[in-house]
């Protein structure tokens, strides 16, 4: 009985309480940190004659003083120093207003910025004028507090000057020892972070006790501080959020570490590890994209688009997001027979990088699927021998010259190369002379949109002959020589092989991947229909088949389907979900998902976005919304391209590479201010030539937009630049592009004119301008000719590109318009700007 109390006795005080240990411990590092840091600055200390320094400024006050006693000066002094001390209270309010008003104003400059709606303007130009009189009236202040501080000053003497420094030497050693002393008087208790509009209570630093400390004692956990201290906590204050709405796990309990993390039966949040904890970014950011502090989960993201999780599987924030996979209505008319029934089998075996999964279909299967989608174009299996057929030599070279001056490798791979343009999901075209007929290649290049809307791949305006060129290059240059063709003798469908294909597209939902046209808008081959043959309507490919994920991350593990892998396997839901990725139909028969074959790092990448789905119970308040929540909160409309633009836009694919207005791809610069920044010839001779006018830039593809002019000759085919007009108009392509940057494309925040200086004559301001380019270190990032880095953008030839307005106000804050942006702010006077800006703008090439 007695063993038996003792041991109730230990556990209670010991067992029970880890935390005890942990705290102890901790207190123990940090006074052998702190007595060291004490120690060392007494050393420094007496080095440095800070200590004789003290001692002879003490002596100096005690005389001051006392001859201030003696003048009967004493409660003049303390009534000044009184009134001082009441305006520096004014002054610190004054200053607090100002930064609220001022936070105001930057939201207020912002939503006019991308709106351009007249009452932002007049909001921002009412802040304005509370910013003008709460800084008047800080003047006013300061004014007030000089005439103080002089008759402080004739008063006293040098006894403030004496305090001050006495202060700062005695404060070297006595915060010091302040630390040592609070250290040894911080008591052992539990310690939490209690949420109280939740009701919701962490106790994590009872243990983790050093997780906000500026200086760890021990890198070891639980005594080492929180990661990247001022990115996580610098945002979120622990105080506010508490710890598990990240990292999860029991935030409560406190008698046992594993307990703790989580790691106990029917408790489903367990605690989240190393870069698994960023999941918990989506339960509260709208937007993601360039979050610090989220880098990993934001580009695992990506996974969930390459793969089309939201094609089979209802996902919040995916919706309207475009098909993964080709349109298939007249896949017949595209591609060999033989070679889609190879693909339905197994798509990584046709090429290691195909995005489209395993679906495990028998021979019969795959051949019926295939039979059900040509038949929607024609009645026959047919394959066209690519290798019999002759292509022009000559065509061939003329065709090879275009592929290179069209830069299709930008998005297409062709033999490991090429496909720099990743988030286009453009198909691999190593084999596609093998796989598709000429007639069909010809017609898409002609005009991708006409047979499938939507589409990422631009209308590229080649000639007929310029396509018959590419055409006969791509099919006798990226063949594939294992290639078989059964069918180059057309074999009648079979009815009875379309049923059942029809049966398999709806049962796996091709469709939620590949558009499909419905019943209604297909014409049957009149053989076909005689036999009774239908196509499935619209109305049947609605439904997503997989289900829905919007809260798998805190899905029940007890409604997780374990099935014949539930004794073979840890039964928790991370595990379950990295399991269905790695296997999907291994839990049991009868299970339809295909298996993608993720890489072992895609399944955890992907997992951990999947684990981040959750129903977060996170308060409103913790909530940030995205840009597009935002505006929709403030009554700014989704914008829409309109008029002739959106022909061009839909026609030419901007938007692929370039962000216009919020929408589009970041792979190229933002073009929603390219009226108020760049010149209209540039734009002119920039989209009839990249080449010609920016040498250094290999990206952007030739796209045949017009100049209205015939283009100088080139050694390379000339892409059709001739007199281009947009559909239905008598408008050329890039006059519709310059009026539509010029009128759309615009703020009235960047001046069209800049300031005049009229007393510097034109040719010394431009020396001057020079002089601060060169006293600023700018030739460190900017290159001029071959002279200076190549951090930032080549300056030879800005004279010609941007506009001066746009130089002016970009000097004066370089991440208004740009936030990501590496250039510094120099805080450059307006008469600084328009130095630089004139000197800038006489940087030009001739064009020859």
């Amino acid at each position: 009985m007695l063993i038996l109390s003792a041991w109730v006795i230990w556990d209670d005080e010991f067992g029970l309480r880890p935390w005890k240990h942990y705290q102890k411990e901790y207190k123990s590092l940090k006074h052998d940190q702190l007595v060291k840091e004490y120690k060392q600055a007494q050393f420094e200390f007496q080095r440095s004659g800070g200590a004789k320094r003290l001692a002879d400024l003490n002596a100096q006050l005690e005389k001051a003083e006392a001859g201030l006693k003696g003048k009967g000066a004493g409660e003049k002094y303390e009534q000044l120093n009184r009134q001082l001390e009441e305006l520096q209270k004014q002054a610190a309010e004054s200053q607090k207003q100002l930064q609220t008003v001022r936070g105001k104003y930057l939201e207020t400059e912002y939503y006019f910025t991308r709106t351009q709606k007249p009452e932002y303007k007049k909001e921002m130009d009412a802040l304005q004028l509370q910013i003008d009189a709460i800084d008047k009236k800080s003047k006013d202040i300061q004014v007030k507090q000089e005439p103080i501080r002089e008759s402080i000053a004739q008063i006293a003497g040098n006894i403030p000057a004496i305090k001050a420094e006495i202060e700062q030497l005695n404060k070297i050693l006595e915060e010091k020892k302040e630390k040592i002393a609070n250290n040894e008087k911080a008591p052992i208790e539990i310690k939490q972070f209690l949420i109280k509009d939740v009701d919701k209570a962490d106790r994590c630093v009872s243990c983790h006790i050093g997780i906000e400390s500026s200086k760890q004692p021990s890198a070891k956990q639980p005594y080492s501080k929180h990661p990247l201290t001022s990115v996580y906590l610098g945002h979120h204050d622990p105080g506010k959020f508490g710890c598990t709405y990240c990292h999860r796990g029991q935030g409560r309990a406190t008698t046992t570490v594993e307990k703790a993390h989580g790691k106990v039966k029917y408790w489903d949040e367990a605690m989240l590890k190393g870069d698994m904890t960023q999941t918990s970014c989506l339960n509260c950011h709208g937007d993601i994209k360039n979050l610090r502090g989220a880098e990993t989960i934001s580009k695992n993201t990506e996974l969930v688009k390459k793969y089309g999780c939201y094609s089979c599987h209802k996902i919040p924030g995916y919706e309207g997001i475009g098909d993964v996979g080709p349109e298939l209505t007249q896949v017949g008319t595209k591609v060999n027979y033989t070679w889609a029934v190879n693909w339905l089998l197994d798509p990584k075996k046709y090429f290691s990088t195909a995005r489209m999964p395993k679906f495990f279909f028998t021979q019969d299967q795959a051949e019926a699927i295939a039979d059900y989608l040509f038949s929607m174009s024609g009645s026959d299996r047919r394959d066209v021998d690519s290798a019999n057929i002759k292509n022009d030599p000559k065509l061939v070279e003329q065709g090879k010259a275009l592929w290179s001056q069209a830069r299709c490798n930008l998005c297409h791979a062709t033999g490991g190369r090429g496909g720099d343009h990743s988030k286009v999901y453009a198909p691999d075209l190593s084999k596609v002379g093998s796989k598709v007929n000429k007639t069909w290649l010809f017609n898409w290049i002609k005009d991708p949109n006409k047979y499938f809307p939507g589409t990422k791949m631009p209308r590229f305006r080649f000639t007929d002959q310029e396509i018959n060129a590419l055409v006969d290059y791509i099919s006798s240059e990226y063949v594939d020589d294992e290639s078989e063709n059964k069918y180059v003798a057309p074999v009648q469908i079979q009815a009875a092989s379309i049923k059942k294909g029809k049966d398999l597209v709806q049962q796996y939902g091709c469709y939620g991947c590949h558009k499909m046209r419905g019943m209604e808008m297909v014409q049957v081959a009149p053989s076909l229909k005689a036999q009774g043959v239908t196509f499935l309507r619209s109305d049947e490919m609605r439904e997503k088949i997989g289900t829905e994920l919007s809260s798998i991350g805190s899905k029940p593990v007890e409604l997780l389907d374990f099935g014949k892998l539930k004794k073979s396997m840890p039964n928790d839901r991370l595990s379950y979900i990295k399991q269905k990725l790695r296997d999907p139909r291994g839990f049991r028969l009868g299970l339809r998902m295909p298996n993608f074959r993720l890489s072992e790092t895609e399944v955890n990448e992907l997992s951990a976005v999947l684990y981040g789905f959750t129903d977060s119970n996170a308060p409103v308040r913790f909530m940030v919304p995205s840009r597009q929540e935002l505006d929709k909160m403030a009554g700014v409309q989704g914008y829409k391209f309109t008029g002739d633009f959106a022909k061009v836009i839909a026609d030419v694919k901007c938007t692929n590479c370039h962000t216009i207005k919020g929408i589009g791809a970041d792979y190229a610069p933002d073009l929603s201010l390219a009226g108020s920044k760049l010149q209209e010839s540039w734009i002119r001779n920039f989209l009839a030539n990249p080449d010609m006018i920016r040498p250094l830039l290999q990206q952007m593809p030739k796209l045949g937009l017009s100049m209205g002019k015939t283009p100088a000759k080139v050694t390379m085919p000339k892409f059709n630049l001739g007199t281009q007009k947009v559909e239905d108009t008598n408008r050329s392509d890039v006059d519709v592009v310059v009026n539509y940057f010029q009128q759309e494309l615009v703020t009235s925040d960047i001046p069209t004119k800049i300031p005049v200086i009229a007393d510097v004559a034109m040719p010394e301001q431009i020396a001057q301008g020079k002089k601060i380019y060169d006293d600023k270190g700018c030739r460190s990032c900017h290159q001029l000719g071959t002279d200076g880095g190549a951090v930032g953008p080549n300056l030879s030839n800005v004279g010609n590109r941007l506009l001066p307005g746009f130089i002016f106000k970009h000097l004066e804050n370089p991440r208004k318009y740009k936030p990501d942006i590496v250039e510094p702010n120099y805080g450059f006077t307006e008469r600084e700007r328009v130095l630089l800006t004139n000197f800038l703008m006489t940087l030009k090439i001739s064009a020859k």
